[in-house]
Parts: structure tokens; C-alpha cells; sequence
């Protein structure tokens, strides 16, 4: 299927008998794209980037001047240890995350206060156990102290180098500043599994049904919620699934956004190995994200010259089925590494 076709697809045929109504809507859809495109991708994020700023604007000054008094207090005493000492094995970065430790270690107190207080507030005793929040807090203040003092210490952990394994994979889900192909491709997956379950769109009696229930809400408009069901929820999911994929990849962004919603909406997500109890093999989510990396070259997937389409999605299925295996398989046989992309 080409990029952008306004053909009937096998999505939008199972949905309704009536191949001039879907045309119609199909239109009705792409009438839509552009408006919801431009709220999906650019006034989210500003939003987003708003929020976020305002967030850092609104700290307390105390606390920003103590940190940047600490930040102060490391960089001096990272220096001061590599000019006295002349630590060759430890460079000025890994000696800042020794000292950081130690003023996580404040931090870790404060909160300690900050939680005792609260569970005084709240009736706590001091020997019951605190609140979830709170202990995984303090358990993540824990780890990162551990990883932070561990950076410039003379004598590591023998877990050293797992432990940093393992928070470099963390990070790589995070950001895709430390994505590896590997990585991009399980988090392909968890966005394919997830689209399967809201991209359905929904025929005609199902609107009605959804009416039906809806009618005895006060101040309902049943034709308003009719036109959204039919139009504009099934543009928007399509440009949210298309987005979310382009985040992982930006292969994804070249597809169209009504080809990403009928893919999806064509999959089962209870068949998360793409394949339903009858043996068919294009149904499932797996199936689906194959389909759409091979169109757009995601993923480090292409159609090779001795192959056609079909053949070129069973391969890509295949190995992103071994994806998690793959990575699970790494971590557990630490300190081998993934072995390379095919």
C-alpha cells in the first residue's frame, strides 16, 4: 500500500458494507488531518514546554540557591582532589559524581523530614510503614546515591558495571539521546500494543449504542457526538499513533496518518504474537508495526531487493518478536552485549 493511498484498505472494508460511505468518510477524515497535526505536534509540545518552564519558574529561590551552593561545594572539591591527589584513574566528571553523592545524601534527609511530617499530619505512627510515595522515594534517593559515589570510587562494587548497564538502559528509554536500535524497537512495540486497543473505529451501530447511553446525560448533543465518533476521533487517533512512533523513530513520520490508524485499527491486540487462534498472521499489533516499518524504513527495516512486501514484514515481525527476549537475554548474561542489528 503507497504512502498517502485513499484506497479502500481491508480496515475500513470490515467496518461497513457500503463502499461510498467510507469514501465519504475516509474524505471527512483527511479533511481533518492538517488542523489536528498541527495540535498533535506543535501546540502540544509548546504546551508541554510552557508547563514545564513554569514549573521551574515557580521553585522556591532557598532551594535553588542551595543547590546551586552544593553544585559550587562539588566542583570544588572534584578539583581540589585531582590536583592534590592526581587521581589518573578518575577523570574531574567521575569525582563530581563521588561528591554529588554525598549531597544526595542531604537531599535524602530533607525528604526524610518532609515525610516524617506528613506521616505526623496524617496520624501515621512512627512505626508503621510510610506511605508507597514515600518509600519509593526513598528507595530511589538510595540508588542514586549508590550510583553517584560509585563513579569515582577507588575500590568499586564488583556490580559495578552491571549496575551501569542497567541505568544506561533506563536512560535509554528516556531519551533518544541513548537510543540503540534495539531499544527503539521495544518501545515500538509497547506503542503498537497500545494503539491496537484505541484506534478501533467504530461502525455506525456502535455510535448509536454509545448514544443510547449517553442520552439521558444532561446537556448531551447526540448529533455533535455522532460527527466526533465518526470524523474527527478516528483523524486524531491516527496523527497521536503516528506521532507517538515518530518519537521513537522519525522513519515513522514520513507515513500517512490515516495509514497508521488503519493499520492498527485492523489489529487485534489480544494477539500479541500477530497471529489469532485461526492461524491468520496479519492481525495482530506486532504485525501491524512490521507492516509500517517496512513502508517507511523504520526501525533499520527495508524491503530488500530478493524479497517482496509480505516476505519483507515476516522478517520484520520475527525480530521484533525477539526484541524483549533479546534484551532480556543481555541483562541476565551481563556482561555480553546486544548482539548487532540485522
Amino acid at each position: 500500500m503507497a504512502i498517502g493511498d485513499e484506497k479502500m484498505t481491508h480496515s475500513a472494508r470490515s467496518h461497513s458494507h457500503d463502499p461510498k460511505r467510507d469514501r465519504n468518510r475516509q474524505r471527512e477524515w483527511r479533511a481533518r488531518l492538517p488542523e489536528y497535526r498541527r495540535l498533535v505536534e506543535e501546540v502540544a509540545p509548546e504546551m508541554w514546554e510552557d508547563a514545564a518552564a513554569r514549573r521551574a519558574r515557580s521553585l522556591p529561590k532557598p532551594w535553588v540557591t542551595l543547590v546551586e551552593e552544593m553544585r559550587a561545594d562539588v566542583h570544588k572539591a572534584a578539583r581540589k582532589s585531582i590536583e592534590e591527589f592526581g587521581d589518573e584513574k578518575a577523570t574531574e566528571e567521575e569525582k563530581r559524581g563521588y561528591y554529588w553523592s554525598f549531597k544526595v545524601g542531604c537531599v535524602a534527609d530533607m525528604v526524610e523530614h518532609l515525610a516524617r511530617t506528613i506521616r505526623d499530619d496524617l496520624g501515621f505512627d512512627e512505626e508503621e510503614e510510610t506511605l508507597a510515595s514515600m518509600a519509593l522515594a526513598y528507595k530511589a534517593l538510595t540508588f542514586l546515591e549508590v550510583e553517584l559515589q560509585d563513579g569515582g570510587s577507588a575500590s568499586p562494587r564488583r556490580d559495578r558495571d552491571e549496575l551501569r548497564y542497567r541505568m544506561l538502559n533506563a536512560l535509554k528509554a528516556l531519551t533518544p539521546l541513548f537510543d540503540d536500535v534495539h531499544l527503539m524497537r521495544l518501545r515500538a512495540l509497547q506503542v503498537a500494543e497500545s494503539a491496537a486497543e484505541y484506534t478501533h473505529v467504530a461502525t455506525e451501530a456502535e455510535i448509536e449504542e454509545g448514544i443510547g447511553r449517553l442520552a439521558e446525560e444532561k446537556g448531551f448533543n447526540a448529533d455533535a457526538h455522532r460527527e466526533y465518533m465518526q470524523h474527527s476521533k478516528p483523524a486524531l487517533d491516527g496523527v497521536l499513533a503516528r506521532s507517538w512512533l515518530a518519537e521513537i523513530d522519525d522513519a515513522f513520520q514520513r507515513l500517512d496518518p490515516l495509514v497508521v490508524l488503519e493499520e492498527f485499527a485492523d489489529a487485534q491486540a489480544q494477539s500479541s504474537g500477530g497471529r489469532t487462534e485461526n492461524g491468520e498472521g496479519r492481525v495482530g499489533p506486532v504485525r501491524a508495526l512490521a507492516r509500517l516499518a517496512v513502508m517507511c524504513g523504520a526501525l533499520g527495516y527495508e524491503q530488500r531487493e530478493d524479497e517482496d512486501f509480505d516476505k519483507a514484514v515476516d522478517r520484520a515481525r520475527g525480530n521484533l518478536l525477539m526484541s524483549r527476549s533479546r534484551i532480556r537475554r543481555v541483562v541476565q548474561e551481563f556482561p555480553g552485549q546486544c548482539p548487532p542489528a540485522p
